[in-house]
């Protein structure tokens, strides 16, 4: 489930501009794609990052998550690439439900990659809810692209052949 999960969000987030937008000095600049990393815990509790190349294809982007997980799980990798701000920054918090996270975030170059939590399942009235969290930078992204971002998501999630088209 965590790479379908994945999946939906780095299609969600790539189909939406403003997620994909980055302040460079002075400049605001627009990305063609960005690519998910995500952390992944390791067999000693510690964790490493994930960095995968994105696809909108459902299958390739989960098959390049299973192999490059894998090289980070035996090797820790905990620097992003120098130069790079093409990323979508995703974590996971299986173990709790909750209703707020926040990210740390550098001020100084600043930091205008989006930060995406999941948490725990649960049940609310017969439906299954999935505590979810959407950081951006307000320069760049606000309500209404968080709305957008969360209205895609739920539609791909809802419609398995949708997510797989």
């Amino acid at each position: 489930i965590t790479h379908a999960i994945l999946y939906i969000s780095a299609r969600s987030a790539n189909s939406i501009k403003e997620f994909r937008l980055r302040i460079r000095g002075d400049q605001v600049v627009v990305h063609k794609h960005i690519d998910p990393s995500y952390t992944v815990l390791r067999e000693d509790e510690s964790f490493s990052f994930c960095t995968i190349a994105y696809s909108k294809d459902a299958k390739t982007l989960m098959e390049r998550a299973v192999i490059q997980q894998k090289k980070v799980y035996d090797e820790m990798v905990l620097e992003d690439e120098p130069g790079r701000d093409d990323y979508l920054y995703i974590s996971v918090l299986p173990w709790i439900s909750f209703t707020n996270t926040t990210h740390p975030v550098q001020m100084s170059p600043v930091d205008s990659v989006p930060r995406l939590v999941w948490g725990k399942f649960y049940s609310n009235e017969g439906k299954t809810m999935l505590p979810y969290s959407v950081q951006v930078h307000h320069a760049l992204a606000d309500g209404l692209h968080i709305g957008k971002f969360a209205t895609l998501f739920q539609a791909l999630a809802d419609d398995p052949a949708i997510t797989l088209s």
